[in-house]
């Protein structure tokens, strides 16, 4: 009968159960996340708001489906090893749940990329770029259902796995190619707004170096349980190290987007970070605040009256009137407060 188990325990079940643990202390952090994305950012737009959920909602149902696969193999077959080797529903449905993860984060951040405001020139090039992201992420997907279609086919047994071996390799492959792609575009597109800052200050450049600091760390994390994944599938047969990369790598996903999110100061109904920063990314001609200073007629040092300094604030702001996206680099970074 042991002939029948497709790896030692060790390096089937130890594996999927060290993946099972590491997931769910990871969705403790996302769930830590959302709850302050929420409660700090209660004006963010509404279809920003469901995107958040919809993922917390996806990444619930996905340990809810490891967490079971995890119990049927462990506890329900328990000294049943020819068990171990039946591959079952919920073990393929968390494949494509991580998937689904993965297409909703990406895409986010391949609109913000798009759509980030800049000069015309500039604007149609990322318009450009991010059609090209976005045929990347869209063929990460397909890649991921088809997959997972023939797992619920023609996979049985986990000694069968290796049949798609070929299908798996494709789907890490483009899979980091994406995610090394969007945080590079991302990168530079922070970059660039800072440089093109007219007068940068300390409140700014700090929160344009936070950005580039959580969107590099963030994307590495990504791209690393990507290339690992990749890694992996590349060079064994083992279906269960992968499993377990895979089922973290939903994590870094949903925990990517709520870090890049939650990294923004708080709103403020007196005071908008937009007022420093957001023409910079707009790229747009700028007046930014200055001081006019008023004194009166020079006095003689016997006069007993004070001197007087009068101080007129001005700022004018170029801003476009409909800001109903909240998706593009400008409203993620600069529409709340500090």
């Amino acid at each position: 009968m042991a002939d029948t188990l497709p790896e030692s325990l060790g390096a089937s079940m130890g594996a999927l159960l060290v993946g099972v643990v590491v997931s769910a202390a990871l969705y403790g952090v996302t769930i830590l996340q959302t709850a302050h994305y929420y409660h700090a950012y209660p004006a963010d737009h509404w279809l920003l708001k469901t995107l958040v959920c919809a993922v917390l909602v996806i990444e619930t149902v996905h340990q809810c489906f490891i967490t079971h696969t995890v119990y049927i193999y462990l506890v329900t077959n328990y000294y049943q090893p020819a068990e171990l080797n039946v591959v079952i529903w919920s073990f393929i449905a968390a494949v494509m749940l991580c998937g689904v993860t993965a297409v909703l984060v990406q895409s986010f951040l391949v609109y913000t990329i798009a759509k980030a405001r800049s000069t015309t020139v500039t604007r149609s090039k990322n318009m450009q770029l991010g059609a090209w992201l976005a045929a990347l992420v869209l063929a990460q997907f397909a890649l991921t259902t088809a997959f997972t279609g023939e797992l619920f086919v023609h996979v049985k047994l986990f000694t069968e796995a290796s049949t798609q071996r070929g299908l798996l390799i494709a789907v890490n492959a483009v899979t980091t190619a994406a995610n090394i792609a969007i945080t590079a575009c991302l990168t530079r597109i922070i970059l660039k707004a800072r440089s093109s800052l007219l007068v940068p200050t300390i409140r700014s450049e700090h929160l344009v170096q936070k950005l580039v600091v959580f969107i590099v760390t963030t994307g590495s994390l990504m791209a690393f349980s990507s290339v690992a994944s990749l890694a992996v599938v590349s060079s064994t047969t083992n279906v269960f190290i992968f499993s377990a990369i895979y089922s973290a790598m939903g994590r870094f996903y949903a925990n990517s987007l709520l870090a890049i999110l939650n990294v923004r100061p708080k709103r403020s109904e007196s005071f908008r970070i937009e007022d420093e920063i957001a023409s910079g990314f707009s790229g747009r001609p700028v007046m930014m605040p200055r001081s006019r200073f008023t004194v009166p007629n020079a006095v003689s040092p016997s006069d007993s009256q004070p001197i007087e300094v009068k101080i007129n604030r001005t700022l004018e702001i170029a801003r476009d009137h409909d800001r109903e996206s909240a998706t593009d680099v400008d409203y993620i970074v600069s529409d709340c407060e500090e």
